[in-house]
């Protein structure tokens, strides 16, 4: 990964930040029905599209780390 840039890990990061502080928004303006209620286009409650959205921000956070891990190993060995 030589060709990223200390901005480009700051945009990242700012990213996340963002991505933080728009979860926590919802979740601190969400009502008890509205969680409850069916979200658009899925078969999933507003809560439940909450949580995976959350999951997927988790999952994909540990597989960069994973990726940028097995970047730096020689070729043969990250194969």
């Amino acid at each position: 990964m030589g060709g990223h840039t200390a901005m480009d890990r700051q945009a990242a990061c700012d990213d996340y930040a963002r991505a933080r502080r728009t979860f926590h928004a919802l979740l601190d303006t969400a009502s008890q029905g509205g969680l409850d209620r069916l979200s658009d286009g899925t078969r999933w409650t507003n809560r439940q599209l909450l949580w995976h959205m959350l999951l997927g921000y988790l999952v994909t956070r540990v597989l960069l780390v994973l990726a940028r891990a097995f970047s730096r190993l020689p070729r043969r060995l990250s194969r």
